[in-house]
């Protein structure tokens, strides 16, 4: 806040027990705008736009503590009170980037920018929303100011490179990251976004030791260590990889894909019961987790727990339908013989895939179980046009039930 009379004035920091900077300060450190364009900078504020200011701070301390509903509420009022305070607008795009709310959160960086065009964080940040929306080549150029405005600044360095390396862009990707290093060497998260990479590139020794080198900087980093059991899976070192993933859940218990990567490792060994116990813990924790779902109910079926096999295949159908989830699922229902269930799910494949040869096949015998002579035949013709070997003398013998002439 700042207090005037006819021969001075002192800015006071209230919340640095009331020190005072002239505005010199304010303007190198803060980089405000001061080039005669409409702001609220080094004036005074009322007792309204100084709540509002407040506001800012209170919103940042909740999105701090991950409530982003009262952070969203506090940070609009704080916007709207004083819609000329670019941090203001930078913070709420911050929240609404959170929020998934892309668009919002891009025009909410862009006002922010055109208040204050020397802001570095706000151009990272915006730079962070377009690759959200894979525009990379538009994230990249925004990357590229922030780091003329602050090139000591590490996180644009990680933005820059993700968005290099998502745009096709390996090398510079991981030039890039290595100049980071030259700033900062002591920073995991470099190492972490390096090992990603490489990982990508299937360079898994590369990945793998920069995995290690981000766990020696921070040992209880999540993101490192669920990297580098990722990596040890994807070299094949998969007992490496039960471990890693262990101390993923060890820092961070209700880390569903943890219990995920595990599933997958006990798997390769063929631990089926650790397995099983993997993927019903990361259901448990993430309910639409469609992959462990699909894959417990995979298990279920090698085992022959078919009613089990059906019950996980269900909550795939929910996520994400499709022919083949709703064949699996007939074929569960067959392998206990419920043919009228079994049907249901047969048709619900072929209606999603009319050219899926192996539904109309297993449809038509199902048919011919209960007895619906005519559209068995129907389906096993289908099946046989669309070049399944389908059993001859099921074709004959539904011909002959259905008075249809055999082909010659």
């Amino acid at each position: 806040v700042r207090y005037t009379d006819n021969t001075k004035k002192i800015n006071i920091e209230t919340t640095q027990k009331g020190v005072n900077a002239n505005d010199k300060h304010y303007i190198t450190e803060f980089k405000i705008p001061t080039d005669g364009r409409k702001s609220i900078y080094l004036t005074n504020l009322g007792k309204k736009e100084t709540i509002g200011c407040f506001f800012n701070n209170l919103a940042n301390i909740y999105f701090d503590l991950d409530n982003i509903d009262n952070a969203y509420y506090y940070q609009q009022k704080a916007v709207e009170i004083n819609p000329l305070l670019a941090e203001a607008r930078t913070n709420f795009g911050n929240i609404l980037l959170k929020k998934d709310m892309v668009d919002m959160a891009i025009e909410q960086y862009t006002t922010a920018i055109k208040i204050n065009p020397q802001d570095a964080k706000t151009h990272h940040n915006l730079g962070n929303a377009y690759n959200k929306k894979e525009l990379f080549d538009t994230a990249i150029r925004q990357y590229n100011i922030a780091l003329k405005l602050d090139p000591n600044y590490i996180e644009i360095y990680k933005g820059l490179a993700q968005a290099y390396n998502s745009n096709g862009l390996t090398e510079k990707a991981i030039v890039t990251l290595n100049r980071a290093i030259d700033i900062n060497s002591h920073d995991p998260d470099i190492y972490t976004t390096l090992g990603g990479i490489y990982q990508d590139k299937k360079n898994y020794y590369e990945a793998i030791s920069k995995y290690r080198l981000a766990l020696a900087l921070k040992r209880d980093s999540v993101a490192a260590a669920y990297g580098l059991a990722y990596a040890y899976f994807q070299n094949q070192m998969y007992y490496d990889a039960i471990e890693q993933f262990r101390a993923v859940l060890y820092y961070e218990p209700d880390n569903a894909k943890g219990y995920f990567g595990l599933g997958l490792s006990y798997n390769k060994l063929g631990w089926k019961q650790d397995e099983a116990e993997a993927y019903q813990k990361a259901v448990k924790i993430d309910p639409k987790m469609s992959p462990a779902w699909q894959n417990l109910a995979q298990l279920y079926m090698t085992e022959k727990q078919y009613a089990l096999a059906i019950e996980a295949y269900q909550e795939v159908a929910k996520l994400s339908p499709s022919a083949d989830i709703f064949y699996n699922i007939a074929i569960a229902y067959s392998s206990q013989e419920q043919n009228l269930e079994a049907r249901q799910y047969y048709l619900k494949a072929v209606e999603l895939n009319p050219d899926y040869p192996e539904a109309h096949n297993n449809l038509a015998i199902t048919l011919y179980m209960l007895r619906e002579y005519a559209p068995a035949l129907e389906h096993a013709l289908a099946a046989k046009r669309l070049g399944f070997n389908v059993q001859d003398n099921l074709i004959e013998q539904l011909q002959k039930l259905t008075g249809v002439e055999t082909e010659p």
